[in-house]
């Protein structure tokens, strides 16, 4: 519940000022953390990690920022890494889908966490 309340808040604050606080990552990390030691969970890990190697290439060149790259690692830490693979994934044709429905350029930046927001929801339903 935590999670969930804390990345309500950084997906407000990614809508509105395409950033957020740091100090919003340290709950859902402890729970993250708290929840992988009691109950660790392998399953979907080398696709997690080559995901993973993905996000941060493209957070160091530019294209992403670093915070989508924490919220992968931290859905993966609170659900399991197939959940956030297929959330991360579903955010990224969402986020297309709407870039071309409103014929955005491709070099204008985005908040990609509301995107993220709706993958997950919409990946529990699939």
């Amino acid at each position: 519940m935590l999670f969930i309340i804390n990345f309500f808040l950084m997906v407000v604050s990614d809508l509105h000022e395409q950033s957020f606080d740091t100090c919003l990552l340290v709950v859902p990390l402890a729970t993250g953390l708290m929840h992988f030691f009691q109950a660790p969970n392998t399953e979907g890990l080398g696709q997690a990690a080559i995901f993973l190697a993905v996000l941060v290439w493209l957070a160091f060149t530019g294209k992403m920022g670093s915070g989508d790259v924490w919220h992968f690692l931290l859905l993966s830490l609170n659900f399991s890494c197939p959940v956030a693979v297929k959330s991360f994934l579903l955010a990224s044709l969402l986020a297309i889908a709407h870039a071309l429905w409103h014929k955005r350029p491709g070099k204008e930046p985005f908040a990609f966490l509301p995107y993220l927001f709706w993958g997950l929801n919409l990946q529990f339903f699939l």
